[in-house]
Parts: structure tokens; sequence; C-alpha cells
């Protein structure tokens, strides 16, 4: 017979099991607690070193796309929120002095941080010659592979500093609010769309071939995910045609191994790829996505009325 008090008591038993309890508890409300979370927003983390208790928007720019930063500002930045900051990645000398000058600021309207082609954040330091917002032609400067190269760094630099990152490609379009799509799906690490072409995205076999797309991308600052991110950007090098390919590798990976990184599918009728847009009822993200040339992406947009340049 057990006496009174000792471990195996009924009740040292339940006061373990309470202890247990409480202490899970207060796990969870350590982890939650590092993410802001409303019942129509996603969770992020306010532990954002450079921008506390923000949201990271990540924009990345070629002088060559000037017309599209500025189209997406017209267009999407309205369904921007007061949790979120602008980061516009300048990928030349060029488009860094662009997106520096306080023309551009105005025109835009709304404020914004600068990030160099080094990861460099700059806040105010430079005072660059002022030039036409509009003022650079298609050849000039125009890397995509380096750019697409980088893309996986820029977010690791900001995941780095506890920051969650939504990246945008920029000649895509927001027709309506992102959050609300991501909020849906309930807290995870990684939110990507597909772009198989399925409606409802399903896992393929280990020796298939996965097309998750980063071309949007809701990232939190989870040790799982920036190990992953290290892989992906160590496997991606800047001759590369595109940064998607070792991110489905790396992805798939994680996947069927040790599956480390908790990933959400964005739906595909909201997320489509550029040629299933026409299909799809209301899509919140419109992309020119499949267009090499420029002209050819304005003249997609302006088809949907979501080209704002005269």
């Amino acid at each position: 017979m057990a006496q009174a008090g000792s471990a195996s008591s009924p009740s040292n038993r339940g006061l373990r099991k309470y202890m247990v309890a409480g202490v899970f508890a207060l796990v969870l409300w350590q982890v939650v607690g590092a993410l802001r979370i409303g019942s129509d927003r996603p969770a992020f983390a306010t532990g954002c070193a450079p921008f506390p208790n923000k949201r990271v928007v990540l924009l990345s720019l070629s002088a060559s796309y000037a017309d599209f930063l500025r189209n997406w500002f017209a267009t999407s930045s309205k369904y921007l929120t007061d949790d979120d900051v602008v980061v516009i990645v300048a990928e030349d000398d060029e488009a860094l002095r662009l997106v520096t000058d306080a023309t551009t600021a105005q025109q835009i309207g709304r404020a914004y941080t600068v990030m160099d082609s080094t990861g460099r954040l700059l806040h105010n330091e430079t005072e660059p010659k002022k030039v036409s917002f509009l003022s650079w032609s298609e050849e000039e400067d125009f890397r995509y592979r380096a750019v697409t190269g980088a893309k996986p760094s820029r977010m690791l630099s900001l995941l780095e500093q506890g920051c969650t990152v939504y990246w945008s490609d920029i000649d895509a379009v927001w027709t309506n609010s992102v959050w609300d799509d991501v909020a849906s799906l309930g807290v995870h690490d990684l939110y990507v769309p597909d772009d198989s072409g399925d409606e409802s995205w399903t896992v393929v076999e280990e020796d298939g071939n996965w097309n998750l797309c980063t071309c949007q991308m809701y990232i939190q600052p989870t040790d799982a995910v920036k190990t992953m991110f290290r892989l992906w950007v160590s496997l991606t090098t800047p001759d590369a045609d595109s940064d998607q390919v070792t991110f489905n590798e790396v992805m798939k990976k994680d996947h069927f191994g040790s599956k480390t990184v908790d990933l959400a599918v964005l739906p595909f009728g909201k997320f489509p790829p550029g040629p299933a847009t026409e299909a799809q009822h209301n899509p919140t993200v419109v992309h020119a996505n499949w267009l090499s040339e420029l002209e050819d992406k304005t003249e997609f947009l302006r088809k949907f009325n979501l080209w704002s340049l005269s």
C-alpha cells in the first residue's frame, strides 16, 4: 500500500501531470509570444532586429524593372498594413541610385527601406545624384540570372535577424489581401504557391518533380527554415537560370527526410501561375512570370487592368 505523499500516490501523479502540462504551456506561450497573431492576419515574428514589431515585404529591383516597381506600389501597396515595412533590394548601381533618390520616394508615395546588393540596409545613408524615375532602358544593366541567384540570400539575411519575410516578385500584382489567404492556412513555417497545375497540391513520389514557386513566399524565421535557406543559398549559383529548381530540390529532400520545415501550399486558385490566371475566378496575385520580354509582361498585366502606367 502506498504511503501518503509517496511518488506513486494518486495525488502526486495528478500533481506531476499538472506540472508537465504547465511546463508545456509555458514553452508554447514563449513560442507564440514571439509571434503576433490575429484572427484576420497571419502570425509574424515581433523580434525583427532592424524593424521591431514589423513584418518585411521584400522586393528586388534591377534598373530595367523600374516601371514594374512603380506599378507594384500603385496597384499592390494598398493591401499593405501598419504591420508592414517594405524593403527594396537594389540589385545594380542604377537601381540603387533610383530608389535612394528623393524624387522616386515622392512618386511612389509610401515609405520604404533600401537594401544594397551586398545585403546592407541603408537608412538614408547615401545621397546619390538625382535621376529620372523612368530613365532606364530595357537593355541597361539587366542581369536576371544574377538577381534570381541572389534572391535566397536576400531573404536569409533578414531571417537571420529574426524577421518574418514576405517575398514578392516585382512583375506580380496583388489584387486582394495576401494576408487573408496566408492566415486562412493557420500557423506554419513557410508558405509558397504551386506551379504544377493541380487545383490542390499533393505530394508527389520521391523521384517525381516538384514545382513549388518562389515567386510569392511567406517565411517565418524558425531555425528549421534558416537551415533550409542556408542550404538553398549554397546550391544556388549567380549564373543559375532560376533559384526555383534548387529550392524544390531542397524542399523535397527535407520532406522525404527529417521533415523539419512545416510547409503550407497557398491555394492554386488564389496564386495561379501566369498561364492559368484567366481560368481563375478571383486570383489574389496575377503574375507575369511566364513571359520573358518586359513588353509582354506589361501587356499581360494591362489585359487584367493591372498596369497603372500610361
